[in-house]
């Protein structure tokens, strides 16, 4: 999948949007549930997790096909409806090349076996050989226990056109895991026109857990 970059103008808003510190309008935003209610700020990485980072509450544009993922031909998973709360909080964190990254840390409460169910079918949309393909770019399952016994590592990868730099390959990387009734995606999703880390989301996850689990 491959698409041509906007003008420079459009980066800079794209970059403060990453940052949480302006709106923006994402089609996705169509297709989440209505409704649920929030999630502590307890249950969210904290800057002692993060080094010292403080996470912030980002607007609704930021990433809503993270917020939580379902890939799949039209979206609907039946676990919505069970969906009792959720949250979000993002952080702009240190990279080890030096320059900072954006992380996203959502976690949502289900009743019953929500959150169980949920993972089942997110694991089941992402079931072949190459997961699954959409408008956000290629969805791939890289491994599962990545953070616990019910964990899936995934790489959302998007593809597209730079006048001046080109072909560019941008990866986000993400975990998705379940505490209890609750369900934890915590992603990394670069910077500009950097990918996100796989190590830094794996070091993190732990720790999102454990904040996750007081509300699951």
């Amino acid at each position: 999948m491959s698409r041509v970059r906007r003008p420079a103008r459009y980066a800079v808003v794209a970059l403060l949007a990453a940052a949480g510190l302006v709106g923006s309008v994402s089609p996705a935003a169509a297709h989440r549930p209505g409704p649920a209610g929030s999630v502590a700020d307890s249950a969210f990485l904290q800057a002692a997790d993060l080094g010292g980072v403080i996470p912030t509450r980002p607007d609704a544009g930021l990433r809503p096909q993270l917020r939580p993922p379902r890939p799949g031909p039209d979206g609907r998973y039946r676990s919505v409806a069970t969906l009792n709360a959720e949250g979000t909080v993002s952080a702009v964190y240190p990279a080890p090349e030096g320059r900072p990254t954006v992380l996203i840390d959502y976690v949502a409460q289900y009743r019953g076996h929500g959150a169980a169910r949920y993972l089942w079918e997110l694991r089941l949309a992402l079931a072949g050989r190459s997961g699954y393909t959409d408008g956000d770019g290629q969805w791939t399952l890289l491994r599962s226990r990545a953070g616990g016994p019910c964990s899936l590592l995934i790489r959302l990868r998007h593809q597209f056109t730079d006048p001046d730099r080109g072909q560019i390959t941008q990866d986000t990387y993400l975990i998705v895991a379940r505490a209890g009734h609750a369900v934890v995606v915590l992603a990394d999703i670069g910077w500009e026109y950097g990918s996100g880390h796989q190590p830094i989301v794996e070091a993190l996850i732990p720790a999102a857990l454990r904040r996750a689990a007081t509300v699951g």
